[in-house]
């Protein structure tokens, strides 16, 4: 039995994890459409550990059940390349190595994750010059510093995983 069990959600987080199930669903049963929904997963996971950010869900292990099978058969440029998708890997690692999901998956049908086998590690930005580049655009209204908010957030959490 997982440890967060008796964790209680918010409303706004129960629709989440309906929304994760969902997805973990359409993961599971289709392949040819889903590199958008695993191009949004890995952007979603870039700053966070858990599909809700640090709180542990059943949509986490669901999503593990989803897509371990598959991604045990990803290429490492798949999982760790310039297009791979390393913050799913991660991810999964996490969800089969922590007690607190209670998955108990012996280490023979554990995901191999090689944390020395990252192939594409994504360059840092400047958030400053970011902000110049914004400014010179015309998007320098609350937006733009927003977005060069988000462009630095997510080379912090790329250059983490």
């Amino acid at each position: 039995m997982s440890s967060f069990a008796n964790l209680t959600y918010t409303t706004t987080e129960e629709a989440e994890i309906n929304q994760w199930l969902t997805t973990s669903d359409r993961l599971k049963l289709s392949s040819s459409d889903q590199k958008p929904l695993l191009d949004t997963l890995n952007t979603h996971l870039a700053s966070r550990t858990t599909l809700l950010g640090a709180k542990p869900s059943k949509a986490d292990i669901a999503l593990y059940e989803s897509l371990a099978p598959q991604v045990s058969k990803w290429s490492a440029e798949q999982k760790t390349g310039e297009q791979g998708h390393p913050n799913i890997v991660r991810h999964l690692d996490f969800v089969q190595n922590s007690p607190i999901f209670g998955l108990e998956i012996k280490d023979a049908e554990k995901l191999k994750v090689d944390p020395e086998e990252i192939l594409y590690v994504k360059p840092p930005v400047d958030a400053k010059a970011e902000k110049e580049r914004l400014k010179k655009e015309g998007l320098d209204t609350g937006e733009g510093v927003k977005k060069a908010a988000e462009v630095e957030t997510e080379t912090k959490a790329a250059t983490q995983s």
